[in-house]
């Protein structure tokens, strides 16, 4: 994971961020063995390791700016860009030694979208505050590769958006308690 954040000074007539973000994972897990040494079923050692592979790279740009229209004024505003690549490859390691792996079937999957958060607090005194936020949210998307279709061993799901939204106060009540 990298990350490159500007930020303004914090004596600046308003707080604004700018940032990019890069993540890069690949993780797999072995889907089975097969085909044993001679044929022989109560020969235990196997000579194929079938093994699934999924590598991902997601890039995003993002920023944040918060505005202090009056003293009691704030309006708050956030928005990233994300894009992810994601390669699901099946392999198959004969004699457990990666020199000799060959795929056996890869698939790609391609997702962008946009998220952020926009909002507004007003304080009434130093005990008093209410706010409002509505916000986009997202899940990425990603490659199924337990099909049990032959014809297409990979599922490939869409991100899952929502939308939220808050209203509430800060405030000290009952004496603080």
């Amino acid at each position: 994971t990298y990350e490159v954040r500007l930020t303004s000074n914090a004596d600046a007539a308003f707080e604004w961020l700018v940032g990019w973000s890069r993540f890069e994972s690949t993780t797999g897990g072995v889907l089975g063995t097969t085909v044993t040494l001679v044929g022989d079923e109560d020969t235990l050692e196997r000579i194929t390791n079938v093994e699934e592979r999924l590598i991902q790279e997601i890039d995003a740009l993002f920023g944040a700016v918060n505005f202090p229209v009056t003293e009691q004024l704030n309006l708050t505003a956030e928005l990233r860009y994300t894009e992810e690549n994601q390669t699901l490859t099946v392999l198959a390691e004969i004699f457990f030694l990666p020199f000799l792996s060959r795929p056996l079937t890869t698939t790609d999957a391609d997702f962008d979208f946009w998220s952020g958060r926009i909002g507004a607090d007003y304080s009434f005194d130093d005990n008093t505050m209410v706010y409002a936020y509505a916000a986009r949210g997202v899940k990425s998307g990603g490659i199924n590769g337990t099909s049990l279709d032959p014809d297409n061993p990979f599922r490939i799901f869409e991100p899952e958006i929502n939308w939220t939204y808050e209203l509430g106060i800060k405030t000290d009540i009952f004496g603080g308690r």
